[in-house]
This record gives C-alpha cells, structure tokens and sequence, in this order.
C-alpha cells in the first residue's frame, strides 16, 4: 500500500475519549497486574443478566498510568450504549475497581477524583 501512494503510512495514536464525539464511547477501568482483556471479562461477567440489550465493549491499545501510581485500561462500546456504560462501571464497582471518563483534558475518576491528562503517562499502540 506504501508504493501505492508513494509514501508511508503512520498511524495516529491518541488517547481514547479525547476526540470529539467519543467520551460517552470509552471509559478507563484500573487494574494491576493482569492482561486488561482478562480483568475485562471479570468486569463484563460481574453483572448478570447482562444490561446491554445490544452492541460489544472492546479493550483499547491504551493504558494510563495516573500520578498517583493508579494503572487504567481503555474500553470503547457501541450498541447499547447507556447498557454498556453500567454493565462496566457497575461491574468493575462490584469487583473492587474504579472507572474512569476523559471530560475535556481531565480523567474523572468514579471515585471522585481528577487528573490532568497531561499529568498522566499514556501507553499506546
């Protein structure tokens, strides 16, 4: 594809919710440790039935490592978007972890808490 178009390609890397129209679509979930994959099925299996009545939740090629230590996945849904919003933060509530959203160039924790983006270490790819 490269020799099509004379050049090569790159892809850009961001951290997910910071573009327009995505912080209602992606939300950071802590974990340690362990794959996030893994800790995103315990999350998704916490709540049973199921909420959503449609869609899929996926993990991102992203990490945050926040000031304070905290290590948070990226998960991105669509479908039922307000399902998966609780299926995962209530599922990650009921298993001791906190979530997260980006608000503008700030990650709001669950708990409360709130950390410049540009204070955290992104991890992506």
């Amino acid at each position: 594809m490269e020799k099509i178009l004379g050049g090569t390609l790159q892809r850009e890397l961001h951290v997910p919710g910071t573009r327009p129209g995505q912080a209602d679509l992606v939300r950071y979930i802590s974990f340690s440790g362990t794959k996030a994959r893994a800790v995103l099925h315990e999350v998704i299996q916490a709540i049973k039935p199921a909420i959503p009545k449609s869609g899929a939740v996926i993990t991102e090629p992203c990490t945050l490592t926040l000031p304070d230590g905290l290590r948070m996945f990226a998960v991105s849904y669509h479908g039922d978007v307000p399902g998966w919003e609780r299926q995962v933060t209530e599922g990650a509530e009921a298993i001791g972890l906190t979530t997260g959203r980006v608000e503008g160039e700030t990650l709001v924790l669950a708990d409360g808490r709130q950390f410049a983006l540009s204070e955290c270490q992104p991890h992506l790819g």
